[in-house]
Parts: C-alpha cells; sequence; structure tokens
C-alpha cells in the first residue's frame, strides 16, 4: 500500500475529476461486473461445463469455455484501471490534460467492459 501511495500524486487526490473517475465510478463498474459473474454464473456452474464467452453477429456463439473465463474481461479491466491511474498520476503534475484524458478514457472503458459482461451473462441465462 505505500508503494501505491507514492505513485499517485498527491494533488491528483484533491482533483474531483481524476477523483470520481479513478477512485469512485470505474472501480464500482468494475465490482459490479465481476459481482454480477459471480452473482448470475456461479450457481450455474455445477449445471453446465461450458459457457457462451462471445457472440458475434455474423457467426453466433464463437467462442465456449469455462465459467472462470468470463473473468477475464472484468480482470483486464482492472489491470487497464491499475495501469491507467499510475500513468495519470504520475503525468499529472506535467500534463494534466492527459491525467483527465487517462480518467475519461478509463471510465468509458469501464463501462463498455460492464455492459459486455452484461451481454455475455444474458447470453448464458
Amino acid at each position: 500500500m505505500a508503494i501505491i501511495k507514492k505513485l499517485i500524486n498527491p494533488l491528483a487526490l484533491h482533483d474531483r475529476i481524476f477523483w470520481w473517475s479513478f477512485f469512485v465510478a470505474a472501480p464500482v463498474l468494475n465490482a459490479l461486473s465481476f459481482g454480477l459473474i459471480l452473482w448470475k454464473i456461479m450457481p450455474l456452474r455445477g449445471a453446465r461445463e461450458a459457457f457462451a464467452l462471445h457472440y458475434n453477429i455474423y457467426f453466433g456463439i464463437d467462442l465456449i469455455g469455462p465459467w472462470y473465463k468470463m473473468l477475464v474481461m472484468p480482470g483486464a479491466a482492472f489491470l487497464f484501471w491499475f495501469l491507467n491511474l499510475i500513468f495519470a498520476s504520475i503525468s499529472y503534475g506535467a500534463n494534466r490534460a492527459f491525467a483527465y484524458f487517462a480518467a475519461g478514457f478509463t471510465l468509458f472503458f469501464q463501462i463498455l467492459i460492464f455492459a459486455a459482461t452484461v451481454l455475455v451473462v444474458l447470453l448464458n441465462l
């Protein structure tokens, strides 16, 4: 935890846009993505071996696998959030516009991953 505190610029922590994007909205959406999979898919794992992991309008279901592979999407989104948080915090003092761009793009990416998670869960119900 001390390493993370050293990496995050203290000035960025007092910025409302930075705070709401990186510490409120994006983590909540990521937690909702994980929670939705665990809430809806975990009870089905005993009844089925394979789940639909990807749907394409041209080919239909084109990727199937075990239930835990659904956690790759929110896991990748979490990693993206963490790396963008570090990069935006480091660049906050030198280039605030880049930090705001990273905050907005991170939030947008979390929204897309949450929507994809909802659709994949609905595909498997």
